[in-house]
């Protein structure tokens, strides 16, 4: 529950509601005291894998501000995101959203899944994880997967992550820091998994800085 109060938390917030026969909408948060120029990438995502669509708009919000969207002010053609209308085969399984500044660093992101749980069955995901120990004793974990992970978490012995259980858009890579709990360490020994990954994936690293 930390970590998913943490990100809920973030003075610059996002959310995905889904207002049925309305279609998804997107809700932005500033609680800075600045206004800030920042970049939404909507991934639009079938099979938990297959990118079918994608849209980069363009959104100023004030100081203390918060506005919302609805997702198809984006696309130039009716898309029934959250299945509502059930015309026929759900259009996609995920829809995923990054929030950007200026320079391109990813400031938050959001999820939201038409069909809930039932499509991401466990399965092999071609999770990915490689370790870069740093000078001050943290650690930089590099995560990427072929398909969506969902609830992505660590079992590291030593090391405390500053964020856990969330869930990973394929082919989009995503850095964690951690930091020692203990006495430094060069060695990191661990695993990271998904919910929906039949396997655990081995984290070694013996670095020298």
């Amino acid at each position: 529950p930390y970590y998913y109060l943490k990100r809920a938390l973030q003075p610059l917030g996002m959310s995905i509601s889904n207002e049925g026969t309305n279609g998804l909408f997107v809700h932005l948060i500033n609680e800075h005291a600045e206004a800030i120029s920042v970049k939404l990438v909507v991934n639009v995502y079938k099979s938990g894998q297959t990118l079918i669509s994608q849209e980069v708009p363009k959104v100023m919000l004030m100081p203390r501000d918060n506005q919302t969207y609805p997702l198809l002010k984006w696309f130039d053609r009716f898309m029934d995101f959250s299945n509502a209308y059930r015309f026929g085969p759900a259009l996609a399984d995920c829809i995923h959203i990054q929030l950007l500044d200026s320079s391109n660093q990813i400031l938050n992101d959001a999820f939201w899944l038409p069909l809930g749980f039932t499509p991401f069955q466990p399965e092999t995901l071609g999770l990915q994880a490689t370790v870069e120990i740093l000078e001050n004793g943290d650690a930089l974990v590099t995560l990427l997967t072929k398909r969506l992970a969902i609830a992505v978490y660590f079992e590291i012995d030593g090391f405390i992550p500053e964020d856990a259980y969330f869930n990973l858009a394929p082919n989009s890579p995503k850095i964690i820091s951690m930091r020692p709990n203990k006495q430094r360490s060069l060695n990191i020994f661990g695993y990271v998994s998904a919910l929906n990954s039949t396997e655990s994936i081995l984290i070694t690293l013996a670095n020298q800085h």
